[in-house]
């Protein structure tokens, strides 16, 4: 007798001795074998499955709930040796009474491999039993119990009395004896079926094609069961596997075709018939997928209509190409031929000879030059050609020089702190990837599982169970009774060690990176002095505190600074579309005194006052502050305080502290927040007295001295005033603009493509590809570029008044955004497998039982369906596509916009041509988004048994060398300078880095929970707890938010006038109320 020392997860119902098999009745004696080879037997209440022999422990009755025939879906009694009933209480199964009851009642599922004429329960079929709870009966090792809701292996039980049991002995002992023995078996084992799935443990499908019979000579793998075939037809091969439509008459075998979509090939290549819903066309070399059967009809006459559209739109744009560059709507352009191009982009006042241009031509040329010179650009001396450094006094033309791509970002302060501190994770990423690589590496190639793989002679379980052979590790199960079993929990054993070493090591080296990126920022502040250093924001004031000389004499005097300099924050948010109206005025008044471009290029008429703002447009701005004018300008409650040299705050503080009432002696500074949501700390410490403002009715307004950590770019002047329900109210509006445009998308988008897909994919068997896909998938990446403008639309609308605040909400939505697209796609990929409970072989234990090949083989197709939406897809393709999204679209849509203008107006600015040609700026919360999400997805193969996950961190490692030179070339020469002054983005992606290392945590106490039978609740529950453990340890022992501000070297610090020459801002001329004053006061 065969001893059932190969696993299998069906037992083959179709190795029959007769032609015809007779229907169970109620009151039939019955036997249950299981997955394992034992039968189902009682010892005292207990139901095991521990023997294949002594038949009176293991011989039950089946009782209907009706006489007559028992079919599938009815509900039935199992009654033992004993008289006691089957019964299921919780997840346990006994034997305890002798009543037929709610929890001895079981419904009983035959399973369905073919064709069937009725839904009788026959000898030899392969049943379910389902419980009152709805959780299945199943065997694992020894132990039966009802634990899950699903029908696999281990819920099947082959169905059978005495005599069937004697006579499939027989076909058992000669027919797999001859299988296991190396596939040389004769021609035409007898009752082997047709149209009916079998099991096997032969290696090779063209030996098994010897033993099917005449009318079906081709064998047919199943599509998701490995080592599970049947014998089919030439015609029907589609039929058991999509993918296997070509009938090779040379091997006998069903092997793939690449025409997707076809129902029967004649070749590889050649398609004689498509599936329904699919259209054959291109010469028989493609299926073309119509969705719907309706359109089928009207497909001709759908694709004429886009072809004319597509014609008579190339027609259109062709046209107003040649009208727009031939001279017939834009002025004609006759530069010298022998000029060379690059001249062009050059600033006439350096010397280029006079090209004959009109103003509109010229407006163009002056908005690419300006293109050009927002980038990041070192300002260089015209005569030696190497770097300088203005004062503030210097005036004069500048010019600019590319930086090379490998300058160190740490030695010149080009956009604050945090670019350098941006471009730092990508070495960390480096260094955290290869660690992955190299413990994941160990732990596959270097375990049991790997060496039972290697013996197949395939190097990966990826290639076997995912390419063209899916019964190359068949032979697996004649060699050992539970050999890949103790092999895969030979592996969980390593992969739960080795994850939780590799999470301890990463933990270390995330707390080592974060304390360099402290380091970093304190010696950045320390070598590149900031305005932020000699100013303290001074809060409380009246709404009518807008007299500024009476403000600066308050606090000079308050702070015993005669040089102490002010810039009044003014609430002006009912006027910003007004403010902003007048300030472009300005800017092109002060572009044309400084010869960036002519006065006939400003697209108004010349005037003998000048340009800029006029004699009305001065009243009206100081009219604004008139006292006695009702709707004058108001006090934003704050005033920002400025101190010409750094000492000058340390003197005023010790000052304070000691003349003013302080609870404490000594000097103190303020303590820095822990969290990048913090408030601002206060600038002094608790218990001091702070000046007190007296207001025009009297009233007696304590002022609030708080520390200022940001650069005056950084501050958003337009939100000063912000009540608290006004922000309260922005952030609510903000969240439903964010969720609805979440939902939008996916009514738009993912319903859509998710149907079209399934679709596709139950009929076809295969993933779409082809026009439809690639215009789905590009309509997605148009709706993230959307995206991201609507987000950063409503993170302005929340009304933050610091940029960096407004920063970690841009961060995280748009992390959340790609971890969405990232989890659809990875959704869609491993649909085909969730059909056949893939999941169900995953969340197994592994401590009891037989690990059967399809587990191994689902986790292998899973992790590679994951490694392929990753690579090249989620690591390499979305980058490279975002500069041609980002600034070549934007750049060819801005020219279409001004040559549009120029035929409706005739007339186009220097300054449109400017923002319409300018580029994007520099998004770091967009940005780091990579270092947040890529990690997380990839970890993602952490908790699959196979060779994938150390690929996938390989390709992370490639990802992180890429970056560096990608992230380099666009921030040093495609994008506009923005600044980033703080390190509190920085500070928020540190702590939201516990999210992928916490994974490794997490992945390590999955295979401990599945080799202990633990519940899985403990792998949420460990990955929270690394997340909160990392957080702690972060925000308690290194602190990574610093402030600008370091008093203890003050005395070594250049002044205020010195480092604002060098920044080439201040807190006055970002303030736009005063820059609009300072145009309409001569003093």
């Amino acid at each position: 007798m065969w001893s059932f020392s190969c696993r299998w997860f069906l037992v083959i119902s179709v190795l029959l001795v007769g032609p015809t098999r007779a229907a169970f009745r109620s009151g039939d004696r019955v036997y249950l074998k299981s997955h394992t080879g034992a039968r189902l037997d009682v010892d005292d209440y207990t139901i095991r499955a521990r023997w294949t022999a002594d038949r009176s422990l293991q011989e039950f009755v089946l009782e209907g709930d009706h006489s007559g025939t028992i079919r599938s879906g009815d509900t039935v009694y199992l009654k033992n040796f004993f008289g006691n009933y089957i019964d299921v209480n919780g997840t346990r199964v006994e034997a305890q009474w002798h009543d037929r009851g709610k929890w001895q009642r079981l419904q009983i599922e035959r399973a369905v491999f073919g064709p069937v004429s009725n839904d009788a329960v026959s000898n030899g079929d392969v049943v379910y039993f389902r419980s009152h709870t709805g959780m299945y009966i199943d065997v694992v090792g020894h132990e039966v119990r009802a634990r899950w809701p699903d029908q696999g292996e281990w819920q099947a039980f082959w169905i059978h009395d005495l005599d069937e049991e004697q006579n499939t002995g027989d076909i058992f002992h000669g027919a797999l004896d001859i299988i296991g023995a190396g596939c040389g078996f004769p021609k035409a084992v007898p009752n082997i079926k047709c149209h009916t799935f079998m099991e096997t443990d032969c290696t090779s499908t063209e030996s098994l094609a010897k033993a099917c019979p005449d009318g079906c000579p081709y064998v047919a793998p199943h599509p998701q069961l490995s080592c599970v075939f049947e014998c089919t037809k030439a015609e029907d091969c589609s039929s058991a596997n999509p993918e296997n439509a070509f009938a090779n008459n040379l091997t006998h075998m069903c092997e793939q075709c690449d025409v997707v979509g076809c129902r029967r090939c004649s070749s590889r290549h050649i398609c004689e018939e498509c599936f329904d819903n699919f259209l054959l066309g291109l010469g028989s070399r493609a299926c073309i997928y119509v969705w719907d059967d309706r359109a089928q009809h009207g497909v001709h006459a759908a694709a004429a209509l886009i072809l004319g559209l597509a014609l008579l739109t190339s027609i259109c744009l062709v046209i107003a190409d040649h009208c727009a560059c031939c001279g017939r709507c834009l002025p004609h352009e006759s530069p010298d031929e022998e000029l060379p191009i690059e001249e062009l982009f050059v600033d006439e006042i350096h010397g280029i000879p006079s090209l004959e241009e009109t103003p509109a031509t010229k407006a163009i040329r002056l908005g690419k030059l300006h293109r050009s010179k927002c980038r990041i650009r070192n300002l260089v001396d015209s005569d030696s050609q190497s770097p300088i450094t203005r004062t503030y006094s210097d005036q004069g033309p500048l010019q600019f020089a590319n930086l090379p791509l490998w300058t160190n970002l740490r030695a010149q302060f080009l956009t604050g702190v945090g670019l350098p501190l941006f471009h730092q994770w990508y070495a960390f990423l480096f260094l955290y990837s290869v660690l992955m690589t190299a413990g994941t590496f160990w732990v596959y190639r270097y375990s049991e599982l790997g060496g039972v793989l290697q013996k197949t002679g395939m190097d990966s379980a990826s290639e076997v169970l995912y390419g063209a052979d899916a019964m190359g590790l068949c032979g697996l199960r004649a060699r050992n009774h539970d050999q890949l079993g103790d092999s895969v929990r030979a592996f969980a054993r390593r992969a739960a060690l080795v994850y939780f070493v590799l999470w301890v090591l990463g933990f270390c080296l995330s707390i080592a990176h974060a304390a360099r990126q402290k380091r970093i920022a304190a010696e950045f502040y320390k070598d590149h002095p900031c305005l932020a250093e000699f100013t303290i924001n001074v809060e409380g004031f009246p709404p009518d505190a807008t007299d500024e000389v009476k403000i600066r004499n308050f606090l000079r005097e308050a702070f015993c600074t005669e040089a102490l300099e002010v810039s009044v924050c003014y609430d002006y948010r009912m006027r910003r579309h007004r403010v902003h109206e007048l300030l472009e005025k300005c800017l092109v008044h002060e572009d044309v005194r400084a010869g960036t471009y002519e006065s006939s290029l400003t697209g108004g008429k010349d005037r003998r006052g000048g340009l800029g703002l006029s004699e009305q447009e001065r009243e009206e701005v100081r009219s604004w502050l008139d006292p006695g004018n009702p709707e004058k300008l108001r006090n934003a409650g704050q005033v920002f305080a400025i101190f010409p040299h750094n000492y000058d705050l340390q003197r005023c503080r010790e000052r304070f502290e000691a003349e003013l009432g302080t609870t404490r002696g000594g000097f103190s500074m303020p303590t820095p927040p822990t969290l990048p949501h913090q408030a601002t700390p206060r600038w002094l410490a608790p218990g001091t007295r702070s000046p007190q403002w007296v207001a025009s009715d009297g009233k007696m307004h304590e002022l609030t001295l708080l520390d200022v950590v940001c650069e005056p770019p950084d501050v958003v002047w337009e939100n000063l005033g912000t009540e608290l329900p006004r922000l309260i109210m922005g952030h609510i509006a903000a969240a439903l603009m964010i969720i609805g445009s979440f939902a939008a998308m996916a009514a738009a988008l993912f319903v859509p493509l998710a149907t079209y897909t399934i679709n596709y994919m139950t009929q076809a068997g295969a993933l779409p590809t082809g026009v439809m896909m690639t215009v789905l998938g590009t309509l997605v990446m148009a709706a993230n570029w959307v995206m991201c403008f609507v987000h950063s639309k409503a993170s302005s609308f929340v009304g933050h008044v610091r940029r960096d605040r407004e920063g970690l909400l841009l961060f995280k939505v748009f992390a959340a955004l790609c971890l969405v697209n990232f989890m659809f796609n990875v959704s869609i990929a491993l649909f085909p497998e969730s059909q056949a409970h893939a999941w169900e072989h995953m969340l197994r234990p592994l401590g009891s039982g037989l690990v059967t090949m399809q587990g191994v083989a689902f986790e292998a197709r899973l992790s590679s369906h994951l490694f392929h939406v990753l690579v090249p897809g989620s690591l390499f393709i979305g980058y490279l596509i975002w500069p041609l999204q980002g600034f070549l679209w934007p750049f060819v849509s801005g020219l279409a916009t001004l040559r549009c203008k120029y035929r409706r107006t005739r007339a186009v600015s220097a300054r449109e041509a400017e923002l319409h040609l300018e580029p994007l700026g520099i998004s770091l919360p967009h940005d780091y988004m990579g270092t947040i999400v890529q990690p997380t997805a990839c970890s993602l193969v952490l908790f699959f048994s196979s060779d994938v996950a150390w690929q996938t961190f390989a390709c992370l490692v490639g990802w992180s060398v890429f970056m560096v030179v990608f992230m380099r070339y666009l921030h040093l020469r495609e994008v506009r300078r923005c600044y980033f002054t703080t390190n509190r983005l920085d500070t928020e992606v540190l702590f939201m880095w516990g999210l992928p290392l916490s994974m490794v945590l997490a992945a390590s106490f999955f295979w401990m929970a599945r080799l202990r039978d633990w519940s899985l609740y403990v792998v949420p529950i460990a990955w929270a707890s690394g997340i909160a453990l990392y957080g702690f340890v972060l925000a308690n022992c290194v602190r990574p938010l610093i402030p600008p501000k370091s008093e203890g070297h003050a005395c070594h610090r250049p002044g205020y006038d010195e480092v604002r020459g060098q920044r080439h801002y201040d807190w006055h001329n970002c303030n736009p109320i005063k820059v609009l004053l300072s145009h309409c006061y001569h003093d």
